[in-house]
């Protein structure tokens, strides 16, 4: 299924999951490993996009590192592409950002919900997340 660029989002397409759970500790549950790369992150139909630098990837969402800030809780297109272990991961999917720390001296550090994958996104997906991390 895909989701529309130009419409809200509705909550039936993307379950928010918090960064932090009550006790103060990791509440996703999907794991995290760190991964090489970047992201093409489009955000409307003009076609603008943002170049940012991948900092980790799950099966659920992924962390990029860009120089500006981004719009909220707006539905964007990833395009990522990671060089690892002498293979070639690249996938598009449809993600949400759901938080943003600055980080010092190197931009704004993102945290962005995957929505549902298509099946070539979740086959490249799935060899990553299968691989050994950085």
């Amino acid at each position: 299924m895909q989701i529309p660029l130009d419409k809200p989002i509705e909550a039936n397409h993307i379950r928010f999951i918090p960064s932090e759970g009550k006790d103060g500790k990791e509440a996703r549950a999907a794991i995290r490993k760190r991964f090489p790369g970047r992201a093409r992150i489009t955000g409307d139909a003009s076609g603008r996009f943002v170049i940012g630098k991948i900092y980790d990837v799950s099966s659920t969402g992924a962390s990029v590192i860009v120089d500006d800030m981004l719009p909220w809780k707006k539905v964007v297109k990833l395009d990522i592409d990671i060089f690892h272990n002498g293979r070639r991961f690249v996938f598009t999917v449809q993600a949400v950002p759901v938080y943003s720390v600055l980080v010092s001296g190197s931009g704004y550090k993102f945290g962005f919900q995957f929505g549902p994958p298509t099946p070539e996104a979740s086959k490249t997906l799935g060899a990553l997340m299968e691989s050994d991390s950085a």
